[in-house]
């Protein structure tokens, strides 16, 4: 085999800095090989990645000769564009421009391998070793000669550079690589003669992710209509704002969490193109927007012109990002933000046009607008377009804002129609019949929403008592929702802190030594105030089972320590109540005689007994009665009603109540 004198001469602390620190990630290496090959006019590109621990990048361009690797691969800080103002074969204009994007590799790579054949000249191959480069940076060695191997011929010609030994931080997946290489790209294809693909299958512009996702799009050129095809609607930036230089799309997204692929990258970003390439990661940074419209925003500039020859390069020495402080860079930045004006205005616009379109889908939506007059239906059809615009995790929730809208909106109705009583007279009286009509109506929704929130509430208490919970558990449900234990105790109120306080220390002094057994209960004691009286409420565990002489002697300490605060507190003639909630009947109360007996000793105290079974029957009741209401109410709480769930819930279906 003939050795070849390969040596890359260049500053070692430069090399540190350029190369092995130069990159973040496997794609914007890969990325720099493939702007490497379109240089080197090659037609084809293949990608291998194995196991993520080798990559290899092949082309079929013009490939190297000895002398091209000496003095121009390994000359780090080739001018090429001094000398290459376009590619020979196809007239590209060149990506690269100072020499360092092939340092890169020492990024990622422990190994590298570097295989090219020029066409006329002998095939060369040699191998660079990160151990060996950083040795000589620590001797502060001048130069470094990559040992020479053995060629294998991947093309007829080209250059094929492998990656081998990867860290494991930089591993990539096949179809992220595919698709970050296809993000960093406009010019991968057949147009233009220069195909990329990663193991075996071509890179398109589908791989970007962009297909159905765009929901608006504004051009900035006239050749984007055609990426979207599927966009509700194609607009264009207005031509006062076009600058010189600068074309592309921006478009919305129908959803922002859309814009997150399977990879968890974000395409929430306007990127900047120069030479078909990415040159800029995201513009909307530059940008002073926080408007919700920006969670919505991703798309592509072109700005060819700023990679001018003959100014300095804009480019950061990662050439991932430009110079931000560059005039340049502040005109590209002042032109996005007039465009993202247009874009916002617009926006809103078409967003509320199309939620309420889709709103109207739902029939009975439709025939609520429809029955609307004409000033009603202009403020509804800004109402609900406003809100069917919004984000939703899911159908349901959109549904539940819904509801709430037209609740909303009709009650707004409601107090306008108000201003009518004040005209009426005994020769118009007939206007009351279709006002009244509106606020049986609006009330019957009203109930229908609170119905429909209780549902959930009585299935939480359902489900607690059948796995048994501790009482916390069901304390922070039932005191929540005290109307589960009587219907009048609708808004039960907290009272001050200190008198729970000093009727828990009461309770505890008369309750002297505790037996071993009740030692273990918990007194974690409810005290409220509802429709003017003082309640006492202790849940038992519902799998817990209790004689009566318990429950008699524990509420006749409750019904002790309150009847002192109260006196102490100059309230001794306001009534009190005690509830204890258990999960299982008394023991003795199997008999019916001891059961009676055993109320009217409770009622002395101000005492009673409910079962959790009890609770959830007069809550299934409850709600049964009024859905025979709500079947015979007017068309309001029906339409409600058909946005999302049915009235009846098949949790209630399971066990039928008695009317």
């Amino acid at each position: 085999m003939t050795k070849h004198p390969y040596t890359m001469e260049v500053s070692f602390q430069a090399l540190s800095h350029l190369g092995i620190n130069l990159y973040s990630n496997i794609s914007a290496v890969v990325s720099e090989l493939v702007a490497n090959a379109y240089d080197a006019d090659a037609e084809n590109v293949e990608i291998a990645i194995d196991d993520n621990s080798e990559v290899r990048i092949s082309d079929d361009g013009v490939g190297m000769s000895e002398n091209d690797i000496n003095e121009k691969f390994l000359m780090v800080g080739y001018q090429k564009r001094k000398l290459e103002r376009l590619t020979p074969i196809h007239k590209r204009l060149p990506m690269g421009r100072k020499g360092i994007g092939k340092l890169s590799v020492f990024s990622i790579a422990e190994v590298v391998r570097v295989y090219s054949h020029r066409k006329g000249h002998d095939p060369v191959a040699f191998e660079m070793r990160l151990a060996e480069i950083q040795d000589m940076i620590e001797k502060k060695g001048s130069s470094y000669s990559p040992a020479p191997i053995e060629y294998i011929a991947y093309n007829t010609h080209g250059t094929t550079i492998v990656l081998r030994n990867l860290k494991k931080r930089f591993r990539d997946t096949e179809a992220a690589l595919r698709r970050r290489v296809a993000r960093r790209f406009s010019i991968i294809g057949a147009a233009t003669k220069f195909k990329v693909a990663v193991n075996g299958k071509e890179v398109s512009p589908a791989d970007r992710g962009y297909e159905g996702k765009a929901q608006f799009v504004w051009t900035i050129n006239p050749t984007a209509k055609t990426q979207f095809p599927k966009a509700e609607n194609v607009m264009r930036i207005e031509p006062s704002l076009l600058a010189t230089g600068y074309s592309g799309w921006i478009a919305t997204a129908y959803d922002p969490k859309s814009l997150k692929d399977e990879g968890g990258q974000s395409l929430n970003n306007i990127v900047v193109m120069m030479r078909g390439k990415l040159a800029h990661e995201d513009l909307l940074e530059a940008i002073d927007d926080s408007g919700l419209y920006t969670k919505y925003l991703f798309g592509e500039i072109y700005a060819d012109d700023l990679d001018d020859d003959s100014k300095e390069d804009m480019a950061t020495t990662s050439r991932q990002r430009l110079v931000e402080d560059d005039d340049r860079f502040r005109n590209l930045a002042s032109f996005a933000q007039l465009a993202l004006r247009q874009i916002r205005r617009e926006w809103a616009t078409l967003r509320s046009e199309k939620g309420f379109e889709r709103a109207t889908e739902i029939p009975e939506i439709g025939g609520w607008f429809e029955s609307l007059d004409a000033a009603s239906a202009n403020a509804a059809r800004q109402l609900i377009g406003r809100v069917n615009r919004l984000s939703f995790d899911n159908e349901e929730e959109r549904q539940k804002l819904l509801r709430s809208s037209v609740i909303a909106f009709e009650s707004l109705r409601y107090s306008r129609n108000l201003d009518k009583l004040d005209r009426i007279t005994d020769e118009n009286m007939s206007v009351l019949v279709p006002i009244f009509k509106e606020l049986d109506d609006i009330e019957a929704s009203m109930y229908y929403q609170i119905t429909k929130e209780r549902v959930s509430i009585i299935r939480t208490l359902q489900e607690k008592v059948d796995e048994n919970a501790k009482e916390r558990a069901l304390q922070e449900h039932v005191f929540e929702h005290l109307w589960l234990l009587d219907p009048s105790w609708e808004r039960a109120a907290n009272p001050d802190s200190t008198m729970e306080q000093r009727f828990v220390k009461l309770f505890k002094e008369s309750s002297g030594v505790l037996k071993a057994d009740e030692a273990q209960w918990r007194y974690d004691i409810a005290y409220k105030l509802a429709s003017g009286k003082h309640l006492i409420i202790e849940l038992k565990r519902a799998g817990r089972r209790m004689s009566f002489i318990d429950v008699f002697d524990q509420t006749q300490r409750y019904s002790q320590a309150m009847s002192k605060m109260l006196r102490s507190a100059g309230l001794g003639g306001e009534s009190f109540e005690i509830v204890v909630v258990l999960g299982h009947e008394i023991t003795e109360w199997a008999d019916a005689e001891a059961r009676e007996r055993g109320i009217n000793q409770l009622k002395l105290q101000n005492a009673r007994v409910m079962h959790y079974d009890e609770l959830l029957v007069r809550a299934r009741r409850q709600y049964e009665d009024y859905i025979r209401a709500s079947e015979k109410a007017g068309s309001l709480v029906n339409l409600l009603a058909r946005i999302g769930e049915p009235l009846r819930d098949s949790f209630f279906e399971e066990e039928k109540v008695a009317p």
